[in-house]
């Protein structure tokens, strides 16, 4: 079973308590009217976390509470968003969506309470290390391995300062997630800190990024590029391959080798990816 938060709105995003969207009482049941933004994996969701206004005469805090509704729902809908940096997330619409009273977590008019303690815990997840080292591994595996006019590019000083300030800063943020675990563990988890840790952690991703594509200039915006386009095109010829019973595609590095190989030139190591599919090479 899978869950989708849905939280921001077109005018409600940093000041989540002015959301619109409501939830009205119905017999038996709830309706459900209006729209969220960035309702992230809402393609896979078997439900939608969704915070609405149940009492629009409360002060804006007090007036919210948490309902589960189905994806499968009459009257929902969504649309997919893509970003620039090639992730998707989506729009989700609600009109008037019925969904049975059992649904509504944490009593009437608690939702501020549970939005906050989820969001204490989301804020880590979404600013672990784990990419930002791979990434940051690649690249120092490429710069050792590269040369520019007869000199490896890790030995460039600017090169190295490059690379160290992201390797400590990116050490900071391991920390600060490690911190709020542990805080989180003892159910004492402070939001300022997890507020703090997102605002770090994005803002690294951005200075962290244009620090290494320095350090790989066109090489490192190329390499993005055709492995976003070839897993694109893997998965999309995965799709047509399960469903016509076709022999799975594979990738080869131009070398003998499957997978992404790396060949050896002159001036140092490049990718060199082709797609390989069971009638002809593309």
């Amino acid at each position: 079973m899978f869950f989708s938060v849905g939280y921001s709105e077109p005018s409600a995003g940093t000041d989540l308590a002015s959301l619109k969207t409501t939830a009205v009482r119905d017999g038996d049941g709830w309706v459900i009217n209006g729209q969220k933004m960035w309702t992230s994996l809402a393609h896979y969701a078997d439900y939608v976390w969704l915070a609405a206004r149940t009492d629009r005469e409360a002060e804006k805090h007090s007036g919210l509470s948490i309902l589960l509704v189905p994806t499968s729902s009459p009257g929902f809908s969504r649309q997919e968003i893509r970003t620039v940096g090639g992730v998707s997330t989506n729009a989700t619409f609600y009109d008037d969506v019925p969904i049975p009273a059992e649904n509504l977590i944490g009593g009437e008019n608690n939702g501020w309470r549970l939005i906050v303690g989820q969001l204490n815990r989301e804020r880590i997840s979404l600013m672990t290390v784990g990419r930002l080292q791979r990434l940051l591994e690649s690249v120092t595996d490429w710069a050792r391995v590269t040369t520019v006019d007869g000199e490896r590019v890790i030995d460039k000083p600017w090169v190295q300062h490059n690379l160290a300030r992201i390797f400590a800063k990116v050490q900071v943020l391991r920390l600060m997630n490690w911190k709020q675990a542990w805080a989180a563990e003892q159910r004492q988890p402070n939001m300022a800190d997890s507020s703090s840790i997102k605002v770090f952690g994005s803002e690294l991703n951005m200075e962290a990024c244009r620090a290494m594509l320095e350090v790989t200039g066109s090489a490192g915006i190329l390499n993005c590029i055709v492995r976003s386009a070839f897993s694109k095109a893997t998965a999309a010829w995965r799709r047509s391959a399960s469903f016509m019973g076709l022999a799975p595609c594979r990738f080869s590095a131009g070398n003998g080798q499957t997978g992404w190989g790396k060949k050896k030139t002159a001036t140092g190591s490049r990718f060199r990816p082709t797609l390989m599919l069971k009638y002809g090479r593309f």
